[in-house]
């Protein structure tokens, strides 16, 4: 009986968040995507996510983390992989940053960055070439 209560209730926590953010945030994440599939330009994206932080500094806001940019092209590089996981093949570790993803394949597995990409598996390819010792 514990264990359907328990699904029960994780069922309604997921079922809030789905509602909360469909009505507080749908319109960001309609900006985003429509930005990122080429449908919205540079300017409309500018002017949507420009604010002011608590100080009073212009900032560019990222809808989905709310991280804030000094500068509306680091927001814009920020974009393209906000909320992507990079998931390490060998030791499973999570990365949100494709950058230090690929530092971590090159220090922790001596995977050379140049040829490991984030579609292929080092337990489905031979193609790796691992730095001498």
């Amino acid at each position: 009986v514990s264990a359907k209560i328990l699904n029960l209730d994780e069922h309604l926590k997921q079922e809030n968040l789905e509602n909360h953010a469909t009505l507080n945030h749908s319109n960001e994440l309609r900006v985003i995507s429509s930005y990122l599939a080429g449908e919205k330009s540079d300017e409309f994206l500018e002017e949507e996510t420009r604010g002011l932080d608590f100080k009073g500094n212009v900032r560019y806001f990222c809808p989905k983390c709310n991280v804030r940019y000094i500068e509306f092209k680091y927001l814009k590089t920020h974009l393209k992989e906000c909320g992507n996981v990079h998931e390490c093949q060998i030791c499973q570790q999570k990365f949100k940053q494709k950058r230090t993803y690929t530092a971590h394949m090159k220090k922790k597995h001596e995977i050379s960055a140049s040829i490991f990409d984030n579609s292929s598996s080092p337990r489905n390819t031979l193609e790796f070439i691992f730095k001498s010792n």
